[in-house]
């Protein structure tokens, strides 16, 4: 299945998180992405309830026709008190929470009820694993900076604490595309987690299906199974 995340266009205002329709630049940013879809061969399009996600993904819609829904699980974090501060302001009255969150020593929540990166990644996560129950081969979703972010940061296994440093800059209306097959799954993900740590990958003889199912098949066969007796032994 592909899955492609997209961030909403452009808001048309710049305070935190306020529930707010795109500006002009948004609808022409959503409108050039639906185009550019219309080749993605996109069965479903998905969006959280905020404004801005279902405008775009609404206007994506114009130029695919296909089924709409719509999930709360893929809204943008809770930023808690800081909603509808501008930059200024939150500097102003969460001065300090902004300086302990610079420092990345815990995954701490928004101020005055917001969320963390652990509660997003959590619920986007679900959303996520219960889209690829679908019968979907392609599949599009509208979300948010937080979202994205909170979404990576938990599937390639980084700290919570270290979030904010996942895509700095999300661009509007991009796209994050998601390979999901189920066998190639922990493969893909290690590698994602080598690159993000600054390794540099081996080059693969196999394509990660191919090479996926034959680890799958390999792991099942009588010489795996001798390996995993004898060295459940050696712990005994």
């Amino acid at each position: 299945m592909n899955i492609y995340l997209i961030r909403h266009g452009r808001q048309n205002s710049r305070l935190c998180n306020v529930d707010v329709e795109l500006s002009k630049e948004g609808r022409e940013q959503a409108d050039l992405l639906g185009k550019r879809l219309e080749k993605y061969d996109i069965e479903a399009v998905y969006s959280s309830q905020l404004i801005r996600a279902k405008e775009t993904a609404d206007i994506i819609n114009t130029h695919l026709n296909k089924p709409r829904i719509i999930d709360e699980r893929w809204q943008e974090a809770n930023f808690g008190g800081m909603t509808g501060l501008s930059n200024e302001e939150m500097k102003e009255k969460y001065g300090d929470y902004l300086e302990k969150r610079a420092k990345m020593i815990e995954d701490i929540p928004y101020p005055d009820g917001g969320e963390n990166c652990r509660m997003v990644f959590e619920r986007s996560f679900e959303a996520l694993k219960n889209l690829t129950k679908e019968p979907y081969k392609n599949v599009c979703v509208v979300t948010h900076g937080g979202v994205l972010r909170a979404l990576i940061t938990g599937i390639i296994g980084a700290d919570y604490k270290n979030w904010l440093t996942i895509g700095r800059q999300i661009e509007n209306c991009s796209i994050s595309h998601i390979l999901y097959d189920e066998k190639s799954l922990d493969i893909i993900f290690s590698e994602i987690w080598k690159l993000y740590r600054g390794k540099t990958l081996e080059v693969m003889k196999y394509h990660y299906k191919d090479y996926a199912a034959w680890q799958h098949d390999w792991l099942k066969g009588k010489q795996a199974q001798q390996m995993k007796r004898v060295g459940l032994r050696k712990i005994e």
